[in-house]
């Protein structure tokens, strides 16, 4: 995402300019899968109360830094990213943080191992990229119809939509 930003930007939008934009998505995509990892763990060890207060605390922190960015410092959809580079990147230390103090190392590394890992995890990967396509890719299209400012409206929208998830 982050070599390619300046083809997405021309393939989506139809112009380098917002190739700073897939940047910051890319970056905040990077964050990702150990917030995940993180949150997976906390809920194999069933501390409900603990994934509850980190979600809380990250959709609190997501909404804290993008009133912050966007309504005292004026910065719009680049504020908007940003918020969420460093919601996800301060998820990851906290949740990072988290498991590490929970688990004992072992090292035990192999390329079968590996192998075994990457079979099983295959298809969460896949099925993944799979509801990304689903949820973000009308964006594509529309954009051949409409103007950002109309796709804008729609991706507010659809945001409260999904809102639902969060309950």
């Amino acid at each position: 995402g982050w070599f390619g930003a300046t083809y997405l930007s021309r393939l989506v939008f139809g112009s380098d300019h917002y190739a700073h934009y897939f940047k910051l998505v890319a970056a905040a995509f990077m964050f990702s899968p150990p917030a995940e990892l993180g949150f997976c763990y906390i809920r194999a060890l069933n501390r409900s109360y603990t994934y509850l207060f980190a979600s809380i605390g990250r959709l609190a922190l997501s909404i804290t830094l993008t009133v912050l960015f966007v309504v005292f410092w004026r910065l719009g959809v680049t504020g908007v990213l940003w918020s969420g580079v460093l919601s996800a990147a301060a998820v990851t230390v906290a949740t990072t943080i988290f498991c590490l103090s929970h688990i004992r190392f072992r090292v035990r590394f192999g390329i079968r191992l590996l192998g075994s890992f990457i079979r099983y995890s295959a298809p969460l990967g896949v099925s993944s990229l799979g509801v990304f396509i689903i949820n973000y890719g009308d964006r594509f299209f529309l954009q051949r119809y409409v103007s950002l400012a109309d796709i804008g409206i729609y991706a507010l929208a659809y945001k409260a939509g999904m809102l639902i998830t969060y309950l």
